[in-house]
């Protein structure tokens, strides 16, 4: 929780006393979509509310502070181990909750969820199994706190795929004119088949699918606000042409840090 003095000095622009760098990760969601007779790789942005305190009317990907929950046992069908997670992160262990908290940010600020039928191992179909109040009671009571991520799986008989989640970045927040400091791990994540993005229309308030060249430039051009580690991560982006390049992406080395304020 920010602290009422670090909230005023934000407003008045001054320099906010000692604020407390939290953990948090942030998630590309990428997708191929055909123009014509060719692929492109697309990727989900997200517009922050101009009200936000932090980033407002930025565009940004799917992503937040890493919550307790998301270091509790979470029913999970492929993907990293802890022990996997944490090395690529260069943490001593808790790694994998940074895994969950990009599937839970993507759940909450997107309506996408990386989960598969326990059963059968097909990827959920919230176009056909979930009418839209299902999928907004859930949505809601994991951005509450009134369920975790983990006993809505349960609850539907479903399990995250992790395994096309990659670590790509790092990013923390300086020191500085800001009430919200945070130690963001970025990642990149393939769409699941039928399911549609949806803002939650609270922190996020528009939602497109663009090609990472085509942000950047409507960023240069001043029609949309990217902040630097977006930016960074755009351009990173636009070097794949597709999302089966992605798929072969290895992790970088741990602590492949950048400085500067991120979009989470």
């Amino acid at each position: 929780m920010v602290g009422a003095a670090s909230e005023a000095a934000e407003v008045r622009g001054e320099p906010a006393p000692h604020v407390e760098v939290q953990p948090a990760a942030t998630v590309m969601l990428v997708r191929d979509a055909a123009t014509g007779p060719d692929v492109s790789l697309e990727v989900l942005i997200l517009r922050r509310h101009p009200e936000s305190v932090f980033a407002a009317d930025a565009w940004v990907f799917p992503g937040g502070r890493v919550d307790d929950a998301d270091g509790l046992a979470t029913p999970i069908t492929a993907g990293p181990s802890d022990e996997e997670a944490s090395r690529a992160l260069g943490l001593p262990s808790g790694g994998l909750a940074y895994w969950v908290a990009a599937a839970r940010e993507c759940f909450e600020e997107a309506g996408i969820l990386l989960a598969r039928h326990a059963d059968t191992n097909e990827w959920l179909d919230t176009t056909t199994e979930w009418g839209s109040a299902r999928l907004a009671r859930n949505r809601r009571d994991v951005h509450s706190g009134a369920a975790s991520l983990a006993a809505v799986l349960e609850a539907e008989g479903l399990v995250l795929d992790l395994s096309g989640v990659h670590y790509v970045s790092h990013w923390i927040t300086p020191p500085g004119r800001t009430a919200r400091r945070f130690d963001t791990r970025f990642f990149v994540a393939e769409a699941p088949p039928d399911q549609v993005v949806s803002h939650d229309a609270a922190e996020t308030v528009e939602s497109v699918w663009t090609t990472p060249a085509d942000a950047l430039e409507r960023g240069r051009a001043g029609e949309i606000t990217l902040l630097i580690p977006t930016i960074a991560n755009l351009e990173a982006l636009a070097r794949f042409s597709s999302v089966a390049d992605i798929r072969g992406l290895r992790q970088p080395p741990p602590r492949q840090t950048q400085g500067f304020a991120c979009p989470t």
